[in-house]
């Protein structure tokens, strides 16, 4: 008795943990150019502002980003502005300030789950690098985005292979 007990107790511990230990590791890119976008210190835009960052298209200086988490519809990223750049940027931004660029200009499989095995939920037909699908939701690489083609919104897990964050040139 007292083992089927313990066993119950180590599964329900070890499902109640493992539903909500979630990695949310994803690279993308930031939006909007030419104009400054804060880092919050919390998730939310009444937090202090602790740093900026921009797309400076003068100076050809994009900022990779990396997503650790995602509250409120803001992620918290950490930044690198270009391969030597010693200096890390990090903070809570607002989700819908995030993209990522295809990786190929063949149709591209969105996903209803981030796996490879999981259902379909639709094509990208005609990907495009430079549109930047808008980021929902990141799993382990993966990116949940939105994106409207032929006046159709299409949303779900967009593959790591699929994915493109440099910034500078195409990954295909």
């Amino acid at each position: 008795m007292k083992i089927s007990l313990v066993l119950i107790i180590i599964f329900i511990s070890g499902a109640c943990c493992c539903s909500t230990n979630k990695s949310y590791k994803g690279s993308c890119l930031l939006k909007p150019t030419q104009r400054f976008v804060y880092l919050y210190k919390l998730p939310s835009t009444t937090s202090t502002p602790v740093d900026s960052i921009i797309n400076d298209t003068v100076a050809e200086d994009y900022p990779v980003l990396t997503i650790n988490d995602i509250k409120n519809e803001f992620a918290h990223v950490e930044i690198v502005n270009d391969a030597n750049s010693t200096l890390n940027q990090s903070g809570w931004i607002e989700l819908r300030l995030l993209g990522i660029n295809p990786a190929t200009t063949d149709t591209i499989r969105l996903y209803k789950k981030p796996d490879e095995k999981s259902e379909i939920s639709c094509y990208i037909n005609h990907p495009c690098w430079g549109d930047l699908y808008t980021i929902k939701d990141c799993s382990n690489n993966w990116l949940k985005i939105t994106t409207i083609e032929e006046n159709t919104v299409k949303e779900g897990w967009l593959s790591p292979p699929d994915q493109c964050d440099n910034p500078y040139s195409a990954c295909n």
